[in-house]
């Protein structure tokens, strides 16, 4: 049997026979109505809990190793889980899930590391299918607010620390995956616990033409790339790349746009070219964006992005400057940084000044912004 098919199962019930109200309830769970479920359990399953000491209550949760996790164990859970949906005591069986979820975070930590050596990792339990419910190991962040988002939304996973909750009606026809970054990815990170982000707006010039077309009464368009300026181009992203280097850069950002189909190629060839001593000395994150087909308020949209503990790096291209809609432009880019509570909140949002050569249309190609982000 999987403990994770029977969280699964647990979770499955509650979001099937309760409410939204439930859970603002729940949230608001009294400590004497706590102490009474843990009772109950500990009752009926004492293994869930350390022993007492001094003969005192505390109901400290029982870390469990793998080899723990016996049928016999499984049996007295689904008999007290039984006992519970008999009485429609759904306070007791959300307790009893978090008790499982704190109870399996040292097996999670390893199962964590276990993923990290692969890109991405598959849910934990088996019953996805039948429960609709998807489980992950909850990783953290250094940016993240304690209880992160669980003010945001009455929902089962707000309750649950060590795994993130996959609700297959929510995601609809979405496949989720979960992502890791491996370990030595930034490898200054560890020491400074910090990212140095380089952007640059790149050049003025526009190496292509944007084609406008319909097609089954739906506007599109395609852009088409100057081949003669390929050489260039590609060179001049190169040495930005070594520019960041050479300022010890962890991440660098190119505009959106702006490339070519030869590009990905170049950089890779010479990155390859390199001794792996210099590969090593390169930004370990190097990334040029899709096109967006929409005209969007970048400064405002980061208040969006705050809310999930994010920071953003944006930079726009001085190629896209359009005559008479300078003032756009007065920043080429910004660095949205998460804080904690005891920063100063100018530290918040960096801005990156557009050159004043700029708009007289004169490029020397040598801009870059450097910032750096920190933990909080």
């Amino acid at each position: 049997m999987n403990i994770f098919n029977i969280i699964a199962e647990l979770c499955s019930l509650i979001i099937n026979s309760c409410t939204e109200e439930f859970f603002v309830h729940y949230s608001c769970i009294s400590n004497a109505e706590k102490f009474r479920i843990n009772e109950l359990i500990l009752e009926k399953i004492p293994v869930f809990f350390e022993k007492e000491r001094q003969g005192l209550k505390i109901f400290e949760i029982h870390q469990f190793s793998e080899e723990e996790l016996t049928e016999s164990l499984f049996v007295d859970i689904n008999d007290i889980v039984e006992k519970f949906k008999s009485r429609n005591y759904y306070f007791a069986i959300v307790g009893l899930i978090q008790i499982l979820d704190e109870s399996l975070e040292t097996i999670l930590q390893k199962r964590i590391a276990e993923f990290q050596e692969d890109d991405f990792s598959v849910v934990l339990n088996t019953n996805r299918e039948t429960t609709g419910i998807g489980l992950l190991p909850r990783t953290s962040c250094v940016w993240e607010r304690k209880h992160r988002l669980s003010h945001s939304y009455n929902r089962m996973d707000n309750f649950l620390f060590n795994m993130l909750l996959m609700e297959n009606s929510i995601l609809g026809e979405l496949i989720d995956k979960h992502f890791f970054l491996k370990k030595d990815l930034f490898p200054n990170f560890r020491e400074n616990k910090s990212l140095k982000i380089a952007a640059t707006p790149l050049r003025l010039n526009r190496g292509f033409n944007v084609i406008p077309y319909s097609e089954d009464m739906v506007q599109y368009f395609k852009i088409e790339y100057d081949e003669s300026d390929y050489q260039s181009e590609n060179e001049l992203v190169w040495q930005k790349i070594l520019s960041s280097s050479q300022n010890e850069s962890d991440i660098i950002v190119f505009p959106e746009m702006l490339g070519n189909p030869k590009m990905t190629g170049f950089i890779s060839e010479k990155i390859k070219s390199l001794p792996a001593e210099e590969q090593q000395k390169l930004p370990s994150l190097i990334i040029l964006p899709s096109f967006s087909t929409g005209s969007y308020d970048f400064r405002r949209s980061f208040d969006l992005c705050a809310h999930d503990d994010c920071n953003v790096a944006w930079i726009n291209t001085c190629a896209a400057i359009e005559k008479g809609k300078e003032q756009n432009f007065e920043n080429i880019g910004y660095i949205r940084k998460r804080i904690s509570r005891n920063d100063d909140e100018a530290q918040m949002l960096c801005k990156m000044p557009i050159c004043e050569t700029a708009f007289k249309g004169e490029c020397h190609r040598d801009c870059i912004y450097y910032e750096t982000i920190s933990g909080v």
